[in-house]
């Protein structure tokens, strides 16, 4: 089993025994330097942009996590919400 699987099987388990707040932790443990990173790629920005985006990112994850429902992996999911933050805080630039 890879690390990748290991993680998305560690973050499944968690969820599936309700607990959200430790796959959210899982999450930003396993995830959170590649996540970063992509949020960097698409804000080219400062660090405190950056940070903040992230910020919001890992709210939506612990806000989404008693609701997602694995259709696809936690990674699949974990980039969409990392494009809606993005487009959030790109909105609230512009207003």
């Amino acid at each position: 089993m890879s690390d990748r699987d290991a993680l998305e099987a560690d973050i499944r388990a968690r969820c599936d025994r309700g607990d959200h707040l430790g796959a959210a932790t899982s999450i930003v443990r396993g995830y959170g330097p590649e996540l970063m990173s992509f949020v960097a790629s698409l804000l080219r920005t400062s660090d405190d942009e950056i940070n903040e985006v992230f910020g919001m990112l890992s709210e939506d994850v612990v806000r989404g996590l008693p609701s997602f429902r694995f259709d696809s992996t936690a990674r699949t999911w974990l980039y969409m919400l990392a494009r809606h933050a993005t487009a959030r805080f790109r909105r609230v630039l512009i207003a």
